[in-house]
């Protein structure tokens, strides 16, 4: 914000914000859960409705807008716990693959 406030004025300053505050994070957020939600609901169809992912998303978002309102620690203690189990996640896919070429 403030290099393109230095460098092309207030106006164009404010309408990147705006852009990002209204449009950009939002949308982020809608890909983000809905991704979230076609993963969650794989296990239990092959092929989950559509609305069925949709309405999961929408579960998703409010249960985080939720959490997020209730207590800033515990969002900050679930991302924390969520990149823990990311990185745990990407060592055993790691370990499995070395493994994996060692016995080929």
């Amino acid at each position: 914000y403030i290099f393109i406030k230095e460098g092309l004025g207030d106006f164009s300053a404010f309408h990147y914000v705006s852009t990002r505050v209204f449009l950009l994070n939002p949308c982020s957020n809608a890909v983000q859960a809905l991704a979230s939600a076609e993963y969650l609901m794989a296990p239990l169809s092959p092929c989950p409705p559509t609305q069925a992912i949709q309405t999961t998303a929408i579960c998703l978002l409010l249960l985080m807008t939720f959490l997020h309102c209730y207590s800033t620690t515990l969002t900050s203690n679930l991302n924390t716990g969520i990149t823990a189990i990311k990185l745990l996640t990407l060592l055993a896919i790691t370990i499995a693959g070395f493994i994996t070429l060692a016995k080929s």
